[in-house]
């Protein structure tokens, strides 16, 4: 299994927890999925680590917690590039060709 998160310490301590309850392999890749290449580098190393990739869970998101009307252009396009823009760039380097 592979994770990624953009912060390495929750990163690492969610790796660790499911290694203790699996007892399984967890590959954990600090990305931010909002970044193209970051998404390019996860891929890249979940290929190298075991050939390919057969799931592919995105659950990336955060939350303006705020009315619509008072939530600004920056935050639109920022969860836009998150939530929208990740999906699709996982989506694209994972899909066979």
């Amino acid at each position: 299994m592979a994770i990624c998160a953009r912060r390495k310490d929750k990163l690492d301590q969610a790796a660790d927890e499911i290694r203790k309850a699996t007892n399984g392999q967890v590959l954990a890749y600090a990305a931010d999925v909002s970044r193209a290449t970051d998404c390019e580098g996860l891929v890249n190393a979940v290929v190298a680590q075991w050939g390919g990739v057969d799931i592919l869970l995105n659950n990336a998101g955060t939350s303006a917690a705020a009315a619509f009307e008072k939530v600004d252009d920056e935050t639109w396009q920022s969860d836009w590039e998150l939530k929208v823009m990740g999906a699709v760039r996982m989506s694209r380097l994972v899909l066979p060709t």
